[in-house]
């Protein structure tokens, strides 16, 4: 088919689907779109902004909220809401821990605050997280609905707890499992399994992943054991009689134990054992206690956190080939220094630490790390994205002394020699138009990105 023809039909598609949108009457449909507009700008509703920044589901799960929350205005932008919704959230022993924070911005809400939480369970399938989340969500929003003094007929039951969290579904005193009541004693089991297989005409990759997990977590200890496997085979043809295989295997696992001392600060230590053909490593283990100070209280840490982490121990490496200083294993004193700042606000959130780690042993091998990243609405519509990062090495002592091989590099399958690595993102995003955001329409969904 030539590309006037390509053309020609491309030209008659657009036509076609612009007659198929247009309205028979064009009368009446300049009449409506006024009356449709002046219903819900006299709604007198309620206008709500969820800010969701636990980036999981994010958009489905927001969608889910419009459709079954309809007593509300939902609205496009923070600047036009009457209530700002900041929605975060944290693992926790049993599942993962949702908070929503609410903000009034507007007359008789204006700085009014108030939390509410919701753990999921390791068990919950979508369907039940989504309607605790929803659940959890409406609670929190009748409270300013009753300061406005709205009328709803929302069957949600918020309940005031003593350190002055709402709390609904699961977190409801009286409905949390005492240790007397829990035969497993706060212990969480997890084991997985799953592989992928692609292929193509001139290379193929099949992968298969297992591990599992066992957790225990309270107020007072957390402890979490942890291992992986990954098994990792790739084919390249290249030419009619070139072909490259490539087999890359890790193992590890990882014990953390961690006690807690009061709001701010905690100690613990952590045991780490793994294999990498990346960096050089037939076998790696580590032993390091750490103490760790938060400024902010640690029951705020999906808000806020600045955070002072130390650690001090010892590592043993047998190396897969000889090193460049012809070691085949040795032992390493090392220390490191962490300091992290996180904020997640209304304007948008911020993330900026330096990590530091430096072998005893080896007075001049160290790694500095610096990284940031920032999230900002510069106004109304208007979000800046920037990510940016910068690390100085030198401790890339587990380099192999034979060099690397050139298939090697191209599978990106071993580490290369580099005394600074330097990473820059950004982004912009622009949206005007309607501020509501109330309708949901989940026809003609996206059926073509299988392959992508």
């Amino acid at each position: 088919m030539t590309t006037s023809l390509h053309r020609a039909l491309l030209v008659v598609l657009l036509l076609g689907s612009a007659l198929l949108a247009a309205p028979a009457d064009p009368a009446a449909a300049q009449a409506d779109a006024p009356v449709a507009d002046s219903v819900v700008q006299d709604s007198g509703l309620m206008r709500v902004f969820v800010d969701c920044q636990v980036r999981f589901r994010c958009r489905i799960r927001t969608q889910r909220f419009r459709e079954r929350i309809t007593w509300v205005e939902w609205v496009q932008e923070p600047q036009d809401a009457d209530l700002l919704v900041l929605w975060t959230g944290q693992m926790a022993g049993a599942g993962f821990n949702y908070v929503f924070d609410y903000i009034g911005q507007t007359d008789p809400l204006s700085g009014i605050q108030s939390q509410v939480t919701f753990t999921s369970s390791v068990t919950d399938v979508e369907e039940e997280t989504v309607q605790e989340l929803t659940r959890t969500l409406s609670a929190g929003l009748v409270q300013y609905l009753a300061i406005r003094g709205e009328a709803t007929s929302v069957e949600v039951i918020p309940v005031q707890t003593a350190d002055g969290v709402l709390r609904s579904g699961r977190n409801q005193p009286g409905r949390q499992a005492s240790a007397e009541d829990d035969p497993w004693d706060y212990w969480i089991f997890n084991l997985r399994a799953n592989g992928d297989i692609e292929t193509e005409d001139r290379q193929d990759r099949t992968v298969f992943r297992f591990g599992g997990s066992a957790n225990r977590t309270t107020d007072s200890w957390k402890i979490d054991l942890r291992f992986f496997g990954d098994i990792d085979n790739r084919s390249f043809l290249l030419d009619d009689s070139t072909r490259v295989d490539n087999k890359a295997d890790d193992y590890g696992g990882e014990a953390i134990v961690v006690r807690s001392i009061d709001d701010h600060w905690s100690w613990g230590a952590q045991v780490d054992v793994r294999s990498s053909v990346r960096f050089n490593s037939d076998l790696r283990a580590a032993f390091r206690p750490a103490v760790e100070w938060n400024l902010f209280p640690w029951q705020d840490q999906t808000r806020r956190r600045f955070v002072v982490f130390y650690s001090h121990g010892v590592e043993y490496v047998d190396y897969e080939k000889p090193t460049k200083f012809l070691k085949t294993s040795e032992t390493l004193w090392v220390h490191g220094l962490d300091v992290e700042y996180r904020a997640q606000e209304p304007w948008g959130q911020a993330e900026v630490g330096v990590e530091i780690d430096h072998l005893l042993n080896r007075d001049d091998k160290y790694s500095i790390e610096f990284g940031g990243s920032l999230e900002y609405r510069l106004f109304r519509g208007l979000n800046l994205n920037v990510d940016i990062g910068y690390e100085i090495l030198r401790d890339q002592i587990f380099l192999a002394a034979e060099g690397v091989d050139p298939d090697e590099i191209f599978l990106e399958q071993r580490a290369l020699e580099t005394g600074s690595r330097f990473e820059f993102g950004f982004g912009i995003t622009y949206r005007f138009g309607s501020i509501y955001n109330s309708i949901v329409n989940a026809r003609f969904p996206s059926l073509f990105g299988f392959f992508r």
